[in-house]
């Protein structure tokens, strides 16, 4: 059946041309592949950050929050973490952002008050991100 097509039809023989157009399309999924390796995986991506809630206290007049909370990072790595307070129907009452200095341990404990508008039931630290 193929030599009644190739006859009807004709065949077409491969050029330099068609060559160089999928060599020039291999190398260049090579480098979008390459590039996007190295911005996710390189030694600039994000670092891993972890953070823990240990306890809040909510003030007599319901309109603040201390926040005692951990931050695990690579040491000497400047942070800035969102502390996040939420009612009991899961309105946000009370954000923060704070700046972390770098330190010199991996794992640091804080402290952080947080003004609210109504009496906070929940709080987390949302994000951190490298500085």
């Amino acid at each position: 059946m193929t030599s009644a097509l190739d006859e009807r039809y004709g065949t077409r023989q491969s050029t330099r041309r068609d060559r160089w157009g999928y060599l020039v399309g291999a190398v260049l999924l090579v480098v979008v592949i390459g590039f996007w390796a190295f911005t996710t995986f390189g030694p600039d991506a994000e670092a891993q950050v972890s953070t823990s809630v240990v306890n809040f206290r909510v003030a007599d007049d319901g309109e603040a929050i201390e926040v005692d909370y951990v931050v695990t990072a690579q040491p000497g790595t400047a942070l800035a973490c969102t502390i996040e307070a939420t009612s009991a129907q899961s309105a946000v009452v009370g954000w923060v952002v704070v700046e972390l200095p770098a330190a010199q341990l991996s794992t640091q404990a804080y402290t952080e008050v947080v003004s609210t508008v109504q009496t906070a039931t929940t709080v987390v630290v949302e994000d951190c991100r490298v500085r």
